[in-house]
């Protein structure tokens, strides 16, 4: 198993000079300092962590605080930590939590404090309106925060008088009062009668406390059985979580869908839905009511975490341990083939040599530990900046991102480049080409550096150290060969990270002409709606077929000649190495065909020409039990498959079909069939040479049947 940590290591001192314009809001300078603990919540896209002077730091999808990188998703994000600017009258803070694009965190003087997304009061200020600055949440007269934690769109609180108090969207009662009415002001939830608050915690759509009297209470949507009352039946109040007998909790968590709680006995306990393995039972069967988590023998949780569909703890051996979905690598183990569910919690290693976690938590498909060094370490996905490491890897690609460590911030810390130009993928590149990137913080030089070879370790083609301004000629570059390129920056010996790896290609040379295969020279009863075959042509990307009803064979210099624009009755371009002919051609006719091929370089010369003539009949099908009996759709092959597979299907009858390539997340990718068309068997290429690697799902939709295949492309 390799490494799965990337260490986020942050001193102030470094941070005021990396992230200065953060001083015009109102930041205190102390002294340096390690991370103390680390924030987030199992819905948010941002971590935060607070160091022993108070100061806090955030980053990923900053929820309107501070703009650096535009991204995906349109929001605002910081792929290393900025510091948090404190209100009149906070000069440190106490803890923070992270909900979907916003943040709450608590002041030394009691308030709680939120900034971002208030489509439905989630900030707890009266108003629904956004904000990036902190608004003081308005919590009742006199009382205080001891916790608070976000959900997707609502938040709770456990205040000094030991109550509950929640705010923020109440669809599915989340909020505990009682009622399904949204609340811009905390309302307090309906604990039973004489029970206090120890612990509360919110996921997405619903939340959980620990009582005084050391039950767990839940209430809000309860889809996945995820309350823990033995139903699947929303609560607009509190209802206990039956935990076996005699156990009582010392710590909750939660997920998206179920919840996670250490026993009075030491053991981790889990309920709710299961489809990822997150209970960690060796199943994926849903649970009703708490069950045991598969820990090692003999080892119990000093600390548990939720994300979206998995679960860690740190154990009481010092391990760190994972569980559930590893869609991202959230589970920490290498898989990059397909999503695993990791059934039963695993150790995760990467850790520097006697680090071990003081404190844990998780996002959506991320999760941190602070270690005993102070240094704050990160997994899982990335696209965000989630991780803080400098860099975003990981999604849409998936798979587990890279490790990439940015060393300890000091004064003259130079910041990771971000590359410019040509385009990450750019394609149809001269053989001399500018590489630029713009200026990194503190920077004095940087090295550039190209390659064929992905990981830098052969046929450095650039490799320069002496950079001083933000571009770099690569010159003699070859024909029609992918090349990789990356930069750091350098400041009196002190280096950053890479930057992110960006790839380009340069221009090809056109593809040689392909040789016809099938119809046969002189193939005679060809069916009408002929299957037309060819070989296939290096360095080929697609092919333009042309069929007429004149001419003559030519040889190559001239054979377009015997094609006249009238008389082309098809001209089509696919990307595969055979097509069926879209409509029926004339019965007992004489028919030319040639093909040329097509790269990033450009078209090739024309086949040279080739004779069939079709037979007789609507579709030349000599026999009605040549046709299918039945619809279909086969297993694409090859599967797995790189970068080109086939799609097989049958048609009984005449139909109007759709055949679609999804993605994981339901995304279309594209349409491979959109047309009417006649009973008989098809076959279609799918090239998936500029996607990422992964699972992707094909539809096959037609006037009276559908069918859905998994496929897998690996490069």
């Amino acid at each position: 198993m390799n490494s799965c940590f990337s260490p986020l290591r942050r001193s102030l001192s470094g941070l005021i000079s990396t992230f200065a314009v953060a001083l015009l809001c109102g930041i205190v300078v102390n002294t340096p300092a390690s991370a103390q603990q680390v924030f987030a919540g199992p819905d948010g896209y941002a971590g935060c962590a607070i160091d022993a002077n108070g100061n806090l730091y955030t980053w990923g999808i900053d929820q309107y605080f501070h703009t650096v990188v535009t991204g995906p998703s349109g929001n605002a994000q910081d792929l290393t930590p900025v510091q948090v600017g404190f209100p009149s009258g906070v000069t440190s803070w106490k803890s923070a939590s992270v909900g979907f694009l916003f943040t709450l965190a608590i002041g030394n003087d009691g308030n709680i404090y939120g900034w971002g997304l208030n489509n439905y009061g989630q900030l707890g200020d009266g108003s629904i309106q956004n904000s990036s600055v902190p608004v003081m949440v308005k919590l009742p007269k006199g009382v205080t925060a001891e916790e608070v934690s976000a959900g997707e769109t609502f938040a709770v609180a456990l205040g000094s008088d030991g109550n509950i108090y929640a705010w923020g969207q109440n669809n599915y009662g989340q909020l505990g009062d009682g009622t399904t009415v949204n609340d811009s002001i905390p309302v307090m939830v309906k604990m039973p009668t004489g029970i206090t608050a120890k612990q509360v915690f919110a996921a997405p759509f619903f939340a959980s406390a620990i009582g005084s009297d050391g039950n767990v209470y839940s209430w809000g949507s309860n889809s996945t059985a995820n309350l823990g009352d033995s139903t699947k039946t929303n609560s607009s109040v509190p209802v206990m979580v039956k935990m076996p007998a005699g156990i009582t909790a010392t710590a909750i968590s939660a997920g998206s869908s179920f919840g996670l709680a250490i026993g009075s006995d030491g053991n981790i306990y889990a309920w709710g839905g299961n489809g990822f393995g997150q209970l960690g039972d060796d199943t994926t069967a849903l649970s009703m009511v708490p069950i045991k988590v598969d820990m090692p023998s003999g080892v119990t949780a000093k600390a548990i975490a939720g994300g979206r569909l998995f679960s860690a703890a740190i154990g009481s051996n010092g391990e760190v341990y994972a569980w559930g979905d590893n869609l991202y690598g959230e589970s920490c183990t290498d898989t990059i083939d397909a999503p695993k569910t990791v059934e039963i919690p695993e150790p995760i290693t990467g850790l520097p040599s006697g680090v071990s976690a003081t404190s844990l938590t998780a996002i959506r498909w991320s999760s941190f530990i602070t270690g005993n060094n102070g240094d704050v370490y990160s997994w899982g996905y990335n696209q965000e900046g989630e991780l803080g490491i400098g860099v975003k890897t990981g999604g849409p690609k998936y798979g587990i991102p890279t490790a990439t460590i940015i060393p300890d911030f000091v004064l003259a810390q130079p910041g990771v480049p971000t590359l410019i130009s040509p385009a990450n993928n750019a394609v149809n590149q001269p053989d001399s080409i500018v590489l630029k990137w713009q200026k990194a913080p503190n920077a004095t030089a940087y090295i550039c550096q190209l390659s064929s070879d992905p990981t830098f370790s052969t046929n450095l083609i650039v490799n320069d150290s002496t950079v001083t301004d933000t571009m770099d000629t690569a010159v003699g570059l070859a024909q029609g060969t992918k090349y990789y390129w990356r930069v750091l920056s350098e400041n009196n010996g002190v280096m950053s990270a890479f930057s992110a790896t960006d790839s380009l290609a340069t221009s090809s040379p056109v593809p040689p002409k392909p040789v016809l295969a099938l119809p046969t020279m002189s193939q005679t009863g060809v069916p009408r709606r002929a299957t037309l075959e060819w070989n296939s042509t290096a360095t080929a990307t697609k092919y333009v077929i042309q069929v007429a009803t004149n001419g003559q064979v030519y040889t190559p210099a001239d054979s377009m000649g015997a094609f006249v624009a009238q008389n082309v009755v098809f001209d089509t371009t696919v990307t595969d190495t055979s097509v069926v002919l879209s409509s029926p051609l004339a019965a007992s006719t004489k028919y030319y065909w040639h093909v040329a091929a097509i790269n990033a370089g450009g078209m090739g010369v024309y086949s040279d020409s080739s004779i069939f003539t079709t037979g007789v009949g609507i579709l030349a099908v000599t026999s009605s039990a040549q046709l299918p009996k039945v619809f279909a759709l086969s297993q694409n092959y090859p599967n797995p498959f790189n970068p080109t597979t086939m799609i097989r299907y049958n048609l009984p009858k005449a139909q109007f079909v759709t055949l679609k390539v999804y993605n994981v997340l339901g995304q279309e990718v594209t349409t491979l069939v959109d047309a009417q068309q006649n009973a008989g068997y098809y076959q279609v290429s799918f090239n998936a040479d500029q996607l990422a690697s992964g699972v992707y799902f094909y539809i096959l939709r037609t006037n009276n049947y559908s069918a859905v295949r998994k496929m897998l492309f690996l490069k």
